[in-house]
């Protein structure tokens, strides 16, 4: 480092990768059950989630069929597995697993209930029952011995290009094709699910693919994604996006490259959501009914500003003789932390405040877009009846609490699992937490469960290498 002397604080840190990762076991030979176990993963974030059409099948919805069939199925395979010995149950168990059962056996009772207790005057849903159960047997198979595959990121980054692709057609050229887009359309939660979980996945293989064309893919399919949310107009998901890109630099490792990339798609982020109001309101190009504020868009463009300035002057203080992938941002990470904090705390606020934001002054500097901002926000959260109130009315109260443990349960299993020097797993455990957030304000979408489920699972056993790096903690000061 010509021109520079070290001097041993808390500022940069160098990082210096000492020993390769164990990519997924890709490079491993499967057995049959792991292969099946593989195919399986593969159809349900990739081909599942195309399934959109609304289709009853008399107690069942189809999406709700294809999930048990190929779960079940899966599962009969390795059962037979089981005398070549290619297939074994597991030796221990833990408290997830025993819960898992648990609920597993009580939704096989309220089958078993509503096949002959049922009053065959109204009709009887087994949905829920048929999806958890589906959902025990994915845990069961995934947590035995799956070998995960890093191809898994990329499946469901394909498949949504041909929702996107779906979506924008409704939103740009009419309803041409409403008919094969139910799920998607019958709210704006079970869309805005999906575009999280797919701008999520896109944003860190961005941010970790070092090709110029794959880059140049991730960003297209992300600005895409972006496209498709603010049409989509659910405010909730716009804030808990833009919480994804604040906190990515406070979840993994925030090396410059790592901050650059993410502060990229950050910006096209909050640039194509300050010209949605210009988009709608002074062009053709939309038909679907979504108007977006120019005065809205007006404050976003001066934070954007002075969010710039405080970037770019942070970054100018960076040597340029470093590459920018060894170089960790302490720093700038703690800055990132106090703006998610604060981000936070508005958000939590709005949502103690309810309906009260409604009753603020309309005069006043911002007063009037504070007020609209935060009203229509506590209004969208009142009405997007949560998980636990889901879950109880389905489920009654005892199915509910189960459902509860459950969650609290993976929660804790989730945090256990994260460390910095695993981001596969740290982006799967981001996305699980991403889900259970959801699970606060919406209901679950079937299109989008069992996907999110995969990566809860695959987050909790999947035993990923860490990464070997050497740090040195130095303040770089150049010499007069």
């Amino acid at each position: 480092l010509k021109g520079y002397k070290k001097k041993k604080v808390n500022c940069f840190e160098f990082a210096v990768d000492g020993g390769g990762v164990l990519d997924g076991g890709i490079q491993m030979k499967r057995n049959s059950s792991q292969k099946a176990v593989h195919i399986m993963v593969c159809i349900m974030i990739s081909l599942y989630p195309l399934v959109l059409r609304r289709i009853d099948l008399g107690g069942l919805q189809i999406q709700s069929l294809l999930f048990f069939a190929v779960a079940m199925g899966v599962l009969l395979c390795c059962f037979l597995l089981i005398q070549r010995k290619e297939w074994a149950f597991r030796d221990q168990y833990h408290r997830v697993d025993l819960a898992i059962m648990v609920l597993a056996g009580y939704e096989f009772l309220r089958i078993i209930g509503k096949i002959f207790f049922a009053d065959g005057e109204s009709s009887v849903s087994y949905d829920w029952e048929v999806l958890i159960l589906s959902m025990a047997a994915v845990y069961l198979l995934c947590s035995v011995n799956a070998v995960f595959d890093r191809k898994y990121f990329d499946l469901p980054v394909f498949a949504g290009l041909i929702v996107f692709g779906g979506l924008l057609y409704h939103y740009l050229c009419g309803s041409g094709m409403d008919a094969l887009l139910d799920v998607m359309l019958e709210d704006s939660y079970a869309a805005a699910s999906y575009v999280l979980l797919i701008c999520t996945i896109s944003l860190y293989q961005y941010c970790k693919c070092k090709d110029k064309m794959r880059s140049c893919f991730y960003a297209g399919v992300s600005l895409i994604g972006y496209f498709v949310l603010f049409l989509n107009h659910n405010i909730v998901s716009i804030w808990l996006m833009a919480l994804v890109f604040i906190a990515f630099p406070v979840w993994f490792r925030p090396t410059a490259e790592w901050i650059k990339r993410d502060m990229q798609l950050f910006f096209l982020y909050l640039f194509l959501l300050s010209n949605m109001s210009l988009l709608t309101g002074y062009t053709n190009l939309i038909r679907a009914e979504v108007s977006f504020s120019l005065e809205h868009s007006v404050y976003l463009d001066l934070l954007l500003a002075a969010g710039g300035v405080w970037f770019f002057r942070s970054w100018e203080k960076l040597p340029e003789e470093i590459e920018l992938d060894r170089l960790v941002l302490r720093k700038m990470k703690r800055g990132y932390q106090f703006l998610l904090r604060t981000m936070l705390i508005v958000f939590a606020g709005i949502l103690i405040g309810g309906g009260y934001w409604g009753s603020l002054p309309e005069e006043g500097m911002a007063m009037p877009t504070v007020r609209e901002t935060a009203a229509l926000l506590a209004e969208e959260i009142q009405s997007g009846k949560g998980f636990l109130f889901t879950a109880i009315a389905e489920q009654g109260v005892s199915g509910g609490l189960l459902l509860l443990i459950l969650c609290s349960m993976l929660a804790g299993r989730l945090w256990k699992n994260y460390s910095y020097d695993k981001p596969d797993t740290g982006i799967m455990i981001l996305l699980s937490f991403l889900f259970l957030i959801q699970l606060l304000f919406w209901k679950a979408s079937i299109n989008t469960l069992p996907v999110y489920f995969v990566y809860v699972v695959f987050a909790i056993t999947y035993k990923e290498e860490r990464e070997k790096v050497i740090s040195t903690k130095m303040k770089l000061e150049k010499e007069n």
